[in-house]
Order: C-alpha cells, then sequence, then structure tokens
C-alpha cells in the first residue's frame, strides 16, 4: 500500500542533530567541487549549474554527488544503530565510487537530456518542467548505487521502480529536495558576501552541507519505503 509518512521528516532532523558528523561528507565535497570550479572555471559552479554537458561541470557534479551518497550511508547507520558511523560510511562508498560515479554521470546525462528537449519545445519553462520530471524519476539513482549497491547505470532503472512502489511519498520528497535546494540559493547565497568572499565561500558550503545532509538521511529511509513503511520500523 502505498503511503507518506510525514512524521519522518521531522525525526529526520532530530536524526541529524544528534548526528551532526553526517554533514562532513557533503561539506568536504562541496568545498573541493567549489574551489575546482574557482580554479578551472573561473566562478562558482553550484549543483543545478553543474548539471551540463561539459566535462568540468560533470566532474563537479560527480563530485558533489559521492558526497551525497557517503553521507546516505551514514544516515543509514544512524537509522538503524543511532549513531552515524562516518568511518564505516567512508569504507563502504570507497567500495563503491566506481558504481556511485557511473550513476551520477548516467543522473547528470538524464537531467541534462530532459532539460535540453524541455528547452527546445518550451524555453524555459518546459526546460524546468521536464528537468522536475526527471528528478522525480530519478531521485532514487544514488541512494540505489551508494546504499543499495546497484551498479552503475542500472541505479537508474531502480529508481524508476521505487517511484513506482511508492509514488506518493517520492512526490513529496521530491518536492522538499527542490525547496530546500532552491531557496538557500535564492535567499541566503550571497549573504557573507559582505565579509568576504572566503566567508561567502564557507558560508554558501556549509548551508549546503546541512541541506544535504538532511536531504540524505530522509532520502535513505524513502528510498526503501515501498509496502511497509520504514518511518513505523524505527
Amino acid at each position: 500500500m502505498q503511503r507518506i509518512e510525514l512524521g519522518g521528516y521531522v525525526r529526520g532532523l532530530g536524526l541529524l542533530v544528534t548526528n551532526p558528523v553526517v554533514i562532513v561528507p557533503p561539506l568536504l565535497a562541496d568545498l573541493t567541487a567549489k574551489l575546482l570550479s574557482y580554479a578551472l572555471l573561473g566562478g562558482p559552479t553550484d549543483i543545478i549549474g553543474s548539471i551540463s554537458g561539459g566535462f568540468t561541470s560533470m566532474l563537479i557534479f560527480i563530485i558533489e554527488c559521492f558526497g551525497f551518497g557517503v553521507a546516505m550511508i551514514a544516515a543509514s547507520y544512524a537509522w538503524r544503530m543511532g549513531r552515524a558511523r562516518i568511518d564505516a560510511a567512508w569504507d563502504d562508498a570507497r567500495r563503491k565510487l566506481a558504481e556511485v560515479a557511473m550513476a551520477a554521470l548516467g543522473l547528470n546525462f538524464a537531467l541534462w537530456i530532459a532539460g535540453m528537449i524541455g528547452g527546445f519545445l518550451v524555453p524555459f519553462y518546459g526546460a524546468l518542467a521536464l528537468t522536475a520530471v526527471a528528478a522525480y524519476f530519478f531521485i532514487y539513482t544514488l541512494p540505489a548505487a551508494a546504499v543499495g549497491g546497484t551498479p552503475g547505470f542500472a541505479a537508474l532503472g531502480a529508481s524508476v521502480d521505487r517511484v513506482r512502489a511508492n509514488a506518493p511519498a517520492t512526490l513529496v520528497l521530491t518536492a522538499v529536495s527542490a525547496a530546500l535546494i532552491v531557496l538557500p540559493e535564492r535567499y541566503l547565497f550571497g549573504w557573507a558576501f559582505q565579509f568576504g568572499i572566503v566567508a561567502e565561500l564557507a558560508f554558501d558550503s556549509l548551508v549546503t552541507a546541512i541541506v544535504f545532509a538532511y536531504l540524505a538521511i530522509v532520502t535513505v529511509r524513502v528510498y526503501d519505503d515501498t509496502a511497509v513503511s520504514y518511518w513505523r520500523r524505527y
């Protein structure tokens, strides 16, 4: 039976507070990606801007996704054991590096193609709409690779299967993810520029890391939410 367990999002906040170490992987990944974008592109490239066909942008996207993947593995330990084991998560992520990288590459390509086709049909709004649809169906690609161990591009298909298993819960997760990614970028990023470029870099990366740490916690649970709600198991 398909269902939506909104209470799990509140519990996810509590799990993040008691396991702040989940913030570390996406923070390191975002700092690395930002430094790389400054060095090779001459300016910042965020997670949305890195969805393109450029080699450097794809590399930045893969780095961000790997940090997200490590956070999800750590979050899975937090849900099962009450404590995020970052050391075990890192060891597990290293073994799955190829799978996560290929899954991230496939996800980047799928979102880019969706945006390109949508933009061709209806400029801007078509790209936005079709990218949103692609994000909905492929939202479980990274947890499928990082947590589920699904090899490479097969994680895209695994994501579609999970969406079909619980479409309402996936719709909520997609909406929450979009809001938490877009709203800070629109209203918070750039605030710290008054204190200098380094302060802006640190502040934006910290906000991004907190957002993706929380999304890792809730995504890893909804990922396995099919007939039985995982929110009720823990």
